[in-house]
């Protein structure tokens, strides 16, 4: 595996998971309220 590879995974699966987080909190908050 290339290491250029390897970071463009890491990058991918970074802003697959960043809306996931996002989300959570929002629906964290909205329970709070």
């Amino acid at each position: 595996m290339r290491p250029g590879l390897l970071l463009a995974f890491l990058a991918a699966v970074a802003l697959a998971s960043a809306p996931v987080e996002v989300a959570d909190r929002y629906t964290m908050d909205q329970r709070i309220a």
